[in-house]
């Protein structure tokens, strides 16, 4: 749980504080904002109603997020309480539960529905039901004609007349993990893990990168998230980019639905399985690789971080290119630049590591150092000695064994130039150079575009749900476990306002249920 306070500073007064408890089942998910007040009354209707309830608010210049969570933690757990009409009121829990088929009690309605039906009732102040982005509520003209309300009347009707206006929530349009059937892990990166799954309204089975999003914000990798989901919306519906189906957030995660695939990553075409003398194989390798890069670049998207984990290969053998994570978007030009320090060590270009403004050439530098590695069988100034590595990098000569081909070797060296402007599709034509170059002389692009190349290596797989391909260490992770719910299929928390991650779900442009039927 984040232990930030959601809104003000350290001296705002605990009874001023805004929270905001998430309450989840399996199909849905809303949040209420409540004031410390809210809490203590809710408190006090609890030990009034219910005997014996083994719930303790914290006191009022003690009461923090974390605390109040676990207030809420211990409401929800006891069937009891959350039958109690004032406190499926306090959480909206028939608002947006409907459907329920647990007859616990009469609906928050009933509870709340005349202003004298309890001395104790919760005053809810209804400004504070909205979500974020919500517009204000526009104040109604006071009538002389009726008699002066008590405060406590009027903050109770209030609450009441903005309900029968104003949606305070959200019927889970987006997906939510209960959605999903999680098999098995997959891959693991920096923010999170990739789960094998099945989504149970349709049966299909997917890739869900499951990233966290404290870690994001504290890491400083909010727009590399965001800038990725933008990318896979561009470059959507094409065989060699992995496509994402549907993109949502819960209030610790964010979801990436994407395609599996389960061929494996390209290491059966490395020379230490493949030996070198077939090296030639990869040039369809490459070209596909090559294409991704086409795809890409009339959007003005630079990838960055080429490197073998990131190409797998699918069931036929073809390549598909994921983890848009460090793509850069708006590059259009070839005299665009950017100058974020990003990518993966062994495949670095040397302007990124001399910290300098660099444009799309550092594509052409990684394509380079991934098809050395494929015929040679390490990147090229590979060293276990980072520092090492990045000293030969940028000034280390490029040496090439003559066991691979002299076509080979000579886009090797336009590749892998390390002053940007003498690179190998660093021109106005950008990957128009490379595809013209003698390597890819014997290459037909429009086989290519079709997947009509014959792969070099068919992966084997038995089924959708098939991980022999994937590396046992991520196998054996035990699979994502399940957030603790009340005996009533519900979960709740009280935790942080979140405005980061506001609007971040996707799905098709056509509607899920349109799709459905149609199918």
């Amino acid at each position: 749980m984040k232990a930030s306070r959601p809104f003000g500073a350290e001296e705002t007064p605990s009874f001023e504080m805004v929270f905001k408890v998430v309450v989840e089942d399996v199909t849905k998910c809303w949040f209420v904002l409540r004031r410390y007040q809210e809490f203590l009354a809710l408190q006090d209707i609890i030990k009034l109603k219910v005997h014996e309830p083994r719930v303790t608010l914290p006191l009022q210049d003690t009461a923090e997020r974390t605390l109040l969570n676990d207030f809420i933690r211990d409401v929800m757990g006891d069937p009891r309480i959350v039958a109690v009409p004032e406190v499926r009121e306090f959480l909206q829990l028939d608002r947006f539960r409907r459907s329920s088929t647990t007859d616990t009690s009469s609906s928050s309605s009933d509870s709340a529905s005349s202003p004298d039906s309890s001395p104790s009732s919760v005053v809810l102040d209804p400004r504070l039901l909205m979500p974020p982005g919500a517009p204000a509520l526009a104040r109604k003209q006071a009538s002389n004609n009726h008699r002066k309300k008590s405060a406590k009347e009027d903050d109770i009707s209030s609450s009441l007349d903005s309900e029968k206006d104003i949606d305070l929530g959200c019927t889970k349009k987006s997906l939510t993990p209960g959605d999903f059937e999680f098999l098995s892990v997959v891959g693991k990166g920096s923010f999170g893990r990739v789960m094998l799954a099945r989504y149970r309204q349709d049966n299909k089975v997917y890739a869900v990168k499951v990233l966290n999003k404290k870690m994001i914000i504290r890491r400083n990798e909010t727009a590399h998230v965001l800038s990725e989901r933008s990318v896979l919306i561009q470059v959507m519906q094409h065989p060699y980019l992995v496509t994402l189906h549907f993109a949502f957030t819960t209030h610790q995660k964010i979801f990436f639905v994407l395609d599996y695939v389960n061929g494996g990553g390209p290491a059966p075409l490395i020379p230490a399985v493949l030996p070198p003398a077939t090296g030639a194989r990869v040039h369809g390798v490459q070209s596909k690789i090559l294409r991704c890069r086409d795809l890409l670049r009339p959007h003005g998207i630079v990838y960055r971080d080429l490197k073998p984990e990131n190409i797998l290969l699918d069931t036929a053998g073809h390549i598909v290119l994921t983890d848009f994570g460090l793509c850069k978007e708006g590059l259009l030009h070839s005299s665009s630049k950017t100058s974020t320090f990003c990518g993966t060590p062994e495949y670095l270009a040397p302007e990124i590591l001399k910290k300098q403004p660099y444009s799309r050439a550092v594509d052409w530098w990684t394509l380079g150092a991934v098809l050395y590695e494929m015929l040679y069988g390490l990147p090229p100034f590979y060293s276990r000695d980072t520092h090492a590595m990045y000293t030969a990098i940028l000034t280390k000569p490029l040496k090439l064994k003559a066991t691979v081909s002299k076509k080979a070797r000579a886009i090797l060296e336009g590749l892998l130039q390390k002053d940007p402007h003498d690179r190998l599709g660093a021109g106005l034509l950008d990957g128009e150079d490379v595809k013209k170059d003698e390597f890819f002389k014997d290459i037909d692009w429009d086989k290519v575009e079709k997947r009509a190349l014959t792969p070099p290596f068919v992966p084997s797989v038995s089924s959708e749900t098939d991980t022999r391909n994937v590396d046992p260490m991520f196998t054996k992770e035990a699979v994502i476990g399940q957030s603790p719910a009340s005996p009533q299929g519900l979960s709740a928390s009280v935790q942080a306002v979140d405005h980061v991650f506001q609007g971040f779900s996707y799905a098709p442009p056509l509607d899920l249920e349109d799709q459905w039927e149609a199918a």
